[in-house]
């Protein structure tokens, strides 16, 4: 295996290179074909492993953590292929209890990827640290557990404690789910968090904390290398107040007891924006209120402090009021207004763009031919690695590219071995097939009517300019902007009757998307929610609106004839065979309002049963999940309609038929009590 790998992603190590699953799109042709080599001697699909080590004649399919979830994960299965002789070498590290883990996790991923803010600020706050000097005896778990314990720092999942004296500092390894947010304002806070999962928080854009308090976030940013600075009236009462992109308003307008400084707070930090102002509020649920005295519209605590709650549909009227823009909701009590349209527009365009592999797409077709006959089929083998990359960019624009939209060097090489973007993208059709193109196309499509739809929803006025991107779309796919804008419009007022919406539901259902509960609702795995069919991702997008990002929950379900959806968090979702309800949320369309609810206290935490349901074939851990929920069913005693058994019948049953879980498993076992304790988030 030759070559060198034209992708900026990649972790080297010796004579190896590192490259997470979801950069490989971005790898030369040689080294996708090493993979998909050893996946098919190794008998393996993609979602077996998440990380590939590639070596001259050799490929390692490896297994880790869950990146987001695990700030240094562990080492679950490797599978080692040798190419030329097609050994496979197989060792499973899952109850190891010293396994290999991995460091410096951002290489792995691409540039652009939106997680790497986060990891890369924890590397450079160890590296700071030294905590990486002779990084040979630190490749294993307890020997790296026992570098940190010495330097006073702890680790708990994906966050990372750093103890200064008396002081604790915590940085996250990765976006911290919003639940968690309302616990810790330590490390990034919410509406920070919120940014950078949109990927609106880059590295070479400025930032100010309107109200940064002790500075917490700042010193987060800075260790990622980004311009940050604030001011606090407690806290850095002469610091300066400065222009910047964006502008943090987190949790400031709660303690503010007088309406009137409200609004002259957010309007003094919305003058200091170039791009856009993020505003984060506490909601009623992140609170209680019974022991707390009423005052003015908020309450005092018994500390003397005022704490105002504001409902979601509450904090987005006063900043719409207030400032007179539109309030974009990303999570509950977390908005963004923008200041610069163009960045507007852009964000609202990807926001609702589903995100497409094209991996499986850039295979040259055999006994291709061209209108040329065998002088394409030079040219195609000659510059087979150029078209693959012109192709890929194809594929993900739906539509032939602009020079403005390659990548510099890109087109030189095209002028220069090809004459012409129109020549080469001809041979690219030719060498790779028309078929990927039209459905590109259509996907594109389907996207652009989405976001015109929502932007009609949300009664946007027609902006005065479109971004260069969109302007080639709408050219090259509606005609006209008002072609555009009457197309969204025809989807925006299908939404509005049930039986469309029940007719997209059985079409999801029957594409491998979710489970159909009857006529009533469709339920399915939140990181589906892209592949959806255009009419329900307009529906979902209408709930947008109100709530934030649906993505965020771990099951989205569909009400088909009441105008509702509801978004479940589950404790465990991605660990447990059987995750338990931990948070609901129901957006009512037709109010326009949402309701939150949490379970575990009042309300007993319901059981999530036969999981893969929910779940596409080709995700991460469906085949396992699918095996375990084979077995659940075949023992026989269990009614999994409605909510399905409690965990005590479940006990029971496991009891009299001698069986117990393990894992993703159900194994033979002469239990006599609690064969689930500790399975399923018990």
């Amino acid at each position: 295996m030759n070559g060198r790998p034209s992708t900026q992603a990649g972790k080297k190590v010796g004579g190896a290179l590192y490259i997470h699953t979801s950069a490989l799109k971005e790898a030369d042709e040689t080294h996708l074909r090493a993979v998909e080599e050893g996946c098919k001697i190794a008998c393996l699909s993609v979602s077996d492993f998440n990380v590939v080590k590639l070596q001259k004649d050799k490929v390692s399919l490896l297994l880790y953590e869950e990146f987001s979830e695990v700030a240094f994960p562990a080492l679950l299965e490797s599978h080692s292929v040798d190419l030329p002789t097609q050994r496979v070498i197989s060792k499973s590290y899952r109850n190891s209890k010293n396994p290999p883990i991995l460091h410096r996790k951002e290489l792995l991923l691409r540039p652009d990827d939106k997680q790497r803010v986060g990891f890369l600020a924890v590397t450079k706050e160890l590296e700071g640290r030294g905590l990486f000097h002779d990084s040979r005896m630190i490749g294993h778990r307890r020997q790296w557990e026992e570098r940190l314990e010495k330097a006073g720092v702890t680790v708990q999942g994906a966050e990372v404690i750093f103890e200064n004296g008396s002081e604790k500092q915590v940085a996250k390894s990765t976006i911290v789910h919003r639940h968690r947010t309302a616990i810790s304002r330590q490390g990034l806070s919410a509406p920070l968090q919120a940014l950078v999962r949109n990927g609106l928080l880059i590295e070479d854009a400025s930032v100010f904390d309107f109200g940064c308090g002790q500075g917490d976030d700042l010193a987060t940013l800075r260790s990622a290398g980004i311009n940050a600075s604030g001011w606090d009236p407690h806290f850095f009462p002469d610091a300066e107040l400065k222009q910047a992109d964006i502008v943090n308003l987190g949790f400031v307008l709660n303690v503010i007891e007088s309406a009137e400084e409200r609004v002259e707070a957010v309007r003094k930090a919305f003058s200091l924006v170039n791009q856009l102002l993020t505003v984060a509020v506490m909601l009623p649920t992140q609170g209680r209120t019974e022991s707390l005295r009423p005052h003015n519209d908020g309450y005092l605590t018994s500390r003397g402090t005022f704490q105002k709650y504001f409902a979601q549909s509450e904090i987005k009227s006063f900043l719409e009021n207030t400032l007179e823009q539109e309030a974009i909701a990303l999570a509950p009590g977390v908005f963004v207004v923008f200041r610069d349209k163009i960045l507007e527009q852009g964000f609202l365009s990807n926001r609702h763009r589903r995100a497409r592999d094209i991996s499986q797409l850039l295979t040259l077709l055999e006994g291709r031919t061209g209108s040329s006959g065998d002088r394409d089929s030079l040219l195609i083998d000659e510059h087979s690695d150029l078209l693959k990359q012109l192709w890929g960019d194809v594929l993900q624009l739906g539509r032939l590219p602009d020079p403005e939209e390659l990548d510099a060097e890109l087109f030189d090489n095209i002028q220069k071995r090809l004459g012409s973007i129109r020549t080469a993208v001809r041979l690219a059709q030719t060498a790779f097939g028309s078929d990927a193109l039209k459905e590109a196309r259509a996907a594109r499509i389907d996207d652009l009517r989405v976001y015109f739809a929502l932007n009609l929803f949300s009664q946007r006025k027609q902006y005065s300019s479109l971004p260069r991107d969109i302007q080639r779309d709408v050219k090259a796919f509606f005609g006209s902007y008002t072609n555009a804008v009457s197309a969204g419009k025809e989807l925006l007022f299908s939404v509005g009757d049930p039986s469309n919406i029940q007719e997209a539901c059985k079409l999801a259902a029957d594409q491998g998307i979710g489970h159909l509960e009857s006529d009533r609702s469709l339920q399915f795995d939140a990181r589906l929610n892209d592949r959806l069919p255009a009419l329900l991702r307009v529906y979902i997008g209408c709930g947008e609106v109100l709530h934030g990002d649906a993505s965020e929950s771990d099951i989205v379900k569909i009400h088909i004839h009441s105008g509702k959806i509801s978004l479940l968090q589950f404790e465990g979702y991605r660990e447990l065979p059987i995750p338990r309800l931990r948070e609901r949320v129901k957006i009512r369309l037709r109010d326009q309002d949402i309701d939150f609810y949490e379970y575990g206290g009042e309300y007993p935490s319901p059981p999530l049963y036969l999981k893969s349901r929910f779940m596409a074939s080709d995700q991460t851990g469906y085949k396992k999940q699918k095996k375990f929920d084979d077995q659940l069913s075949e023992l026989g005693e269990l009614d999994f309609s409605g909510y399905g058994p409690t965990i005590e019948e479940l006990q029971r049953v496991l009891l009299r038929t001698k069986k117990k879980i393990s894992g993703f498993s159900i194994l033979d076992g002469n239990v006599r009590s609690s064969p689930i304790i500790g399975q399923i988030g018990l």
